[in-house]
């Protein structure tokens, strides 16, 4: 039987993925699936569950578990949860890796696994907070360049193709 490969791209500017979980509305289901990023999940609120190898690990508020690379799991969310998904390419492990190429976590049961979660959570706020700064500063960039080239009587053309090279350059600086 084949499993639907997941493709993992990392946010912009960032060596990982970092997202809320696309679950959190309840009344879903991931079929089983891979990818080569290990994948950490770390539920908020509410409660989800996780398969692998045909085994469920019930997961609530302020747990985690964490997906090794290759390994295939799916994942079913009946109720309403915040979960903060963290998806890591393997090349970040690359130093810890053994003569096989591999490395491997433990997926559930560690005592300070709620601490990890809650790191994780902060990840999030810290990600979310600094996104939102980007788009207000580019909306105010935005703002501020289109009234001074207005100001200065230039045609709207040029006005939006300068603009375009102020926001390339923030685009830059990300």
């Amino acid at each position: 039987m084949e499993f639907q490969h997941e493709l993992i791209i990392p946010n912009e500017g960032l060596p990982f993925k970092l997202f809320l979980f696309e679950g959190g509305n309840g009344n879903y289901v991931r079929e089983k699936h891979w990818h080569t990023s290990v994948e950490i999940f770390a539920v908020m609120e509410g409660k989800l569950s996780f398969f692998l190898k045909e085994e469920e690990y019930p997961l609530k508020a302020g747990e985690l578990i964490i997906i090794n690379s290759n390994e295939i799991h799916s994942i079913h969310a009946p109720e309403k949860n915040q979960t903060v998904v963290l998806q890591i390419p393997l090349k970040q492990f690359e130093d810890y890796f053994t003569a096989e190429r591999f490395i491997r976590f433990a997926s559930t049961g560690h005592p300070r696994n709620r601490e990890l979660a809650g790191r994780i959570r902060e990840l999030y706020e810290v990600n979310k907070k600094q996104e939102i700064c980007i788009q207000n500063i580019t909306k105010n960039v935005t703002n501020f360049f289109s009234k001074l080239y207005s100001f200065c009587g230039l045609p709207k053309k040029q006005i939006i193709f300068y603009i375009s090279l102020h926001l390339s350059f923030i685009q830059q600086v990300r």
